[in-house]
């Protein structure tokens, strides 16, 4: 069954580092963006925006095409039913490894899912008082067995046409924080009046969905998400 063995290692290695990278935990991008920026590698061409070339998504990309490249060619048969397998693999099972490590072994922020599309977030100024009231809803779920603190951290799109703040200025009245009850999973609704006073700039009103967050324990542990 199998032709060249060293092929096929070398296809399971590539394999798994494509894997890897592409794992999408414990934060909003994949583990292997993590990786890149520890190692001073930009991720993206244009960093401000997260734009332009996607740098670790080619090499990922690159990665898994040599990897069925290698693991076709080193096989006698079935070649087709083991790529096949394989894509399979590497689209299905993430997510699904990530919810049942959360469901068993995950503890604190860890355990905590965000509904990230199904977030929302309304905003409109009075110009005579110089405030601002948003309305906030963000869907949690804990699927560990206990309690979890969390503090919300609201935090801006980096694709911003101008540089303007609107959720973030939920962060001014300080750190919002919930309590999620063994296997709780709820959407989380925060109002607020914020002063602008200070501010030189500020939209008059509108809307937003898909918001970026950073989630913290109690044992200082973080998750963008």
């Amino acid at each position: 069954m199998i032709k060249h063995p060293y092929l096929l290692w070398a296809g399971i290695s590539l394999f798994s580092l494509a894997y890897l990278l592409q794992f999408p935990f414990p934060h909003r991008t994949p583990f292997g963006e993590a990786i890149f920026r520890n190692l001073g590698i930009p991720p993206y061409s244009n960093m401000d925006t997260e734009s332009g070339l996607h740098f670790f998504g080619l090499a990922s990309l690159a990665a898994l095409i040599l990897s069925l490249f290698f693991i076709g060619h080193s096989l006698k048969k079935w070649q087709g039913k083991i790529l096949f397998a394989s894509i399979s693999i590497f689209i299905i099972t993430p997510s699904a490894i990530v919810s049942a490590y959360q469901s068993t072994m995950a503890a604190g922020v860890y355990a905590v899912d965000y509904d990230r599309e199904k977030s929302s977030c309304s905003y409109e100024a009075d110009e005579e008082k110089k405030e601002m009231y948003i309305q906030f809803s963000i869907p949690l779920e804990n699927k560990s067995s206990e309690e979890v603190n969390v503090t919300v951290e609201f935090i801006e799109s980096i694709h911003r046409v101008e540089d303007v703040p609107t959720i973030s200025l939920l962060n001014k009245e300080g750190i919002q924080e919930e309590t999620l009850l063994p296997k709780e999973k709820d959407t989380f609704h925060f109002e607020e009046t914020v002063d602008i006073s200070d501010l030189e700039k500020y939209y008059y009103g509108g809307q937003a969905n898909g918001i970026n967050l950073i989630l913290r324990d109690s044992n200082g542990n973080e998750r963008s998400l």
